[in-house]
């Protein structure tokens, strides 16, 4: 199914990475233990050296690091099969990718000065006015840009690079001093503990099994401050069950993209196949087409609250997002508050010993 959605076939190379999960090529799927690339040799013109751990090569305006790995030639009739990561049957491929180049032009409806007033909000009102907070799923920056306005030291997490190359962007222009760093959300790490973690826009609801939410609220209560607070956000069933099965198209000067979406109330799994229609060149009439595979899982809130519990955390509550009331079972999108809880424990056992 990989290969026949990446048209992978006699003549391409593909490279494999056996190292951790590494920056991102146009295409590309995200194995358990190994990182596969498919790339045409075209795109290998120009190859050339970069240090003695990693090769570079560019395509029009985009540029990719990628490290030294084994090169394998497809011969005609030799396609290996490749596993991708398997959820529930699912295949996950890379999300936001196409998509990053033009992802504030489609996103612009979404007002983000009075989404973050309400984060900032939130945060103070759980005693966080400044320090180090830290966003999960950070995306090109837009939320990070607005938290660093209100004073907070940021540092934004993501698994795209290409969102995050519009992110530096957006920090170059600032001036801002934050520290954009690419990984996975479920395998994070920051040099220290932080006072506050958020993650915005649904960005939970990509994580498709308990056993990964779980990891990611271990971590989360690992790197918060003694009684810190983790506020996220995330797509509810109800949300799911009204998109249902339906096509969005929006047609612009600067791209366009047709979203179809599907949802299995069953497995609880919404996919959307998102088609992007982007221009080759800034000015130019000739659109590449593009097509990525979104997945998303929604969670009834009373297991987030188990699995936050479970990973020791302190659940807090929740409200319907942008509001101060309770969730309901029309509600949408539902704002979950935690706080850390283990290190003051610790902290006042050494202060009497």
């Amino acid at each position: 199914r990989w290969c026949e959605r990446t048209k992978v076939s006699a003549g391409d190379f593909l490279l494999l990475d056996q190292s951790a999960p590494v920056r991102q090529s146009p295409r590309y799927t995200r194995c358990r233990r190994e990182t596969v690339f498919a790339v045409r040799p075209s795109l290998l013109s120009g190859l050339r050296c970069g240090t003695p751990d990693y090769i570079r090569f560019g395509r029009n305006r985009f540029v990719f690091w990628l490290p030294v790995c084994h090169v394998v030639y497809f011969l005609a009739g030799d396609m290996p099969v490749v596993r991708g990561d398997q959820n529930g049957g699912y295949v996950t491929m890379s999300a936001y990718e196409s998509f990053a180049s033009v992802y504030d032009m489609f996103m612009d409806n979404i007002d983000y000065p009075s989404w973050s007033r309400y984060l900032i909000g939130l945060l103070k009102g759980h005693g966080v006015s400044d320090g180090l907070v830290c966003e999960l799923g950070c995306g090109t920056g837009s939320m990070t840009e607005l938290l660093a306005d209100a004073g907070y030291d940021m540092i934004g997490i993501d698994s795209s690079v290409e969102m995050l190359e519009q992110a530096q962007d957006k920090k170059y222009e600032s001036g801002h001093d934050i520290l954009y760093l690419n990984q996975d959300m479920r395998e994070f790490e920051l040099y220290g503990t932080v006072r506050a973690i958020v993650s915005v826009c649904d960005c939970m609801n990509y994580i498709l099994t308990e056993e990964d939410l779980l990891k990611v609220f271990r971590l989360v209560n690992n790197y918060l401050d003694p009684g810190g607070v983790f506020i996220f956000d995330m797509n509810t069933e109800a949300k799911y069950r009204g998109i249902g099965e339906s096509t969005i198209a929006e047609n612009r000067e600067n791209g366009s993209f047709i979203w179809e979406n599907s949802y299995d109330p069953e497995k609880r799994i919404n996919e959307y196949v998102l088609t992007l229609f982007i221009p080759e060149e800034e000015g130019e009439d000739l659109f590449r087409r593009y097509e990525e595979v979104h997945v998303q899982r929604a969670y009834p809130l009373k297991r987030v609250a188990e699995l936050i519990r479970e990973a020791g955390m302190i659940y807090e509550g929740a409200y319907e997002a942008f509001t101060g009331h309770a969730p309901d079972e029309k509600s949408e999108r539902i704002c979950i508050i935690a706080r850390e809880n283990g290190k003051r424990a610790e902290k006042n056992r050494e202060r009497k010993w």
